[in-house]
């Protein structure tokens, strides 16, 4: 936890210069946790619902969703 808040300082101390790239960090900080999020919704949801292949796409099988 304590590595974290050094890191979140660090990069606002540097940031701060500009802060079009602190914006942009945070989206891409963002987008990633969204995509950690859906990622992890459908893993889930693969144990739970027969396997579809937009289902195995997105998680990382494109040669079984070939059936199309």
């Amino acid at each position: 936890n304590s590595d974290l808040d050094e890191v979140s300082e660090s990069s606002a101390s540097t940031s701060m210069k500009s802060p079009a790239i602190e914006a942009n960090n945070l989206c891409l900080s963002r987008l990633f946790a969204f995509f950690i999020r859906l990622y992890s919704q459908i893993v889930h949801s693969e144990r739970n619902l027969p396997k579809s292949p937009i289902v195995m796409m997105a998680s990382g099988a494109p040669n079984k969703a070939k059936m199309t």
